[in-house]
């Protein structure tokens, strides 16, 4: 071999070992590769999880006994079956996959304290509290991570950023209101059109296979209809959709504000099953939702206007038969 090749394969080994050094950690490294990212930390010792997104939208989710409630909502119940796996998910990151130990690709990484896609705060028992930083995907199921108090920066597969939401239907049961459709016997409708009832009728219907059986059924009637005005059942069946599952968009607390305008509601239903009743009002808008109040519930929440648009806007026409000449 040649002087020239051998000062070739001296600088070779030379970078080879430099790459080493700066993409693997060393044992002089706090964080040793394979380790876990936090440690000795356990999922039980966390009792707050504060999560905030690139667009400042912030969710702080508390630990009360063995529950979890959402803090900003006068301790809506949480779900903890959502939080639980996340919170095992990033305790036990591992740091097996180094991506850089300096802090000039952090906000290139999306991982700088002022350039996040998802910062994570851990609050413990004791009160110490543990910072992750989840930024950028380079590839699909691959997240770069970064402990807030160390410049190594990571890439794992175990957790990533859509996974950590800062909304609260991220984290809670959004059912609100659910009750039979086929049990609702009445229905009210009151809003800026007026007043709407319907009322439930069992009818007899005659076999078509035994004349002398008949079948139990039922229609719904509306009280106060004109004569040569028929309800559309149609109309009743798209209300009982509605109402019989109501899923919220976020809690908003058990304080009635005047901003929600639920005292002189938009729209306000009524409707009864099996001898109890339920109402359902409807108040202001915010952005694009309502503020809603159940009779079953203490918080006051937001909800879709997919959900209550129709209680706001119906009419008598929208509940009556079409005729024929109407529809040409």
């Amino acid at each position: 071999m040649n002087r020239q090749n051998q000062i070739l394969l001296v600088l070779l080994v030379i970078q080879v070992v430099l790459a080493a050094f700066i993409f693997y950690p060393s044992s002089s490294n706090p964080v040793m590769s394979g380790d876990t990212l936090f440690g000795e930390l356990e999922v039980d010792d966390i009792v707050s999880m504060t999560i905030t997104d690139d667009q400042e939208n912030v969710i702080t989710l508390n630990k009360d006994g063995l529950d979890w409630i959402l803090a900003d909502a006068d301790d809506f119940p949480a779900d903890g079956s959502k939080i639980t796996p996340i919170l095992t998910d990033l305790v036990g990151l591992k740091t097996n996959r180094l991506v850089t130990r300096t802090d000039d690709s952090h906000k290139r990484l999306k991982l700088a304290d002022d350039d996040f896609t998802r910062k994570v705060e851990l609050k413990t028992k004791d009160g110490t509290s543990h910072v992750i930083y989840l930024g950028s995907s380079p590839t699909t199921g691959a997240t770069h991570v970064r402990r807030g108090d160390q410049t190594e920066a990571y890439l794992t597969a175990d957790v990533s950023s859509w996974k950590v939401g800062t909304t609260a239907s991220s984290w809670i049961d959004a059912l609100y209101l659910s009750v039979p459709s086929d049990e609702v016997t009445k229905i009210t409708l009151k809003n800026g059109n007026g007043e709407f009832v319907f009322e439930k009728k069992e009818i007899e219907v005659e076999s078509e296979d035994e004349e002398t059986t008949d079948l139990s059924n039922s229609e719904w009637l509306m009280v106060g209809l004109s004569e040569g005005e028929s309800l559309d059942q149609s109309s009743v069946s798209a209300i009982l959709s509605r109402v019989s599952s109501v899923r919220m968009t976020s809690p908003l607390g058990k304080t009635a504000k005047a901003t929600y305008g639920i005292i002189a509601p938009q729209a306000a239903l009524t409707y009864e099953v099996a001898g109890k009743t339920y109402t359902l009002l409807v108040g202001a808008k915010l952005g694009e939702n309502y503020v809603a109040k159940s009779s079953e519930s203490d918080y006051y929440v937001e909800v879709s206007s997919y959900t209550v648009q129709s209680f706001i806007d119906n009419s008598l026409d929208n509940f009556l038969q079409k005729k024929p000449e109407d529809e040409g």
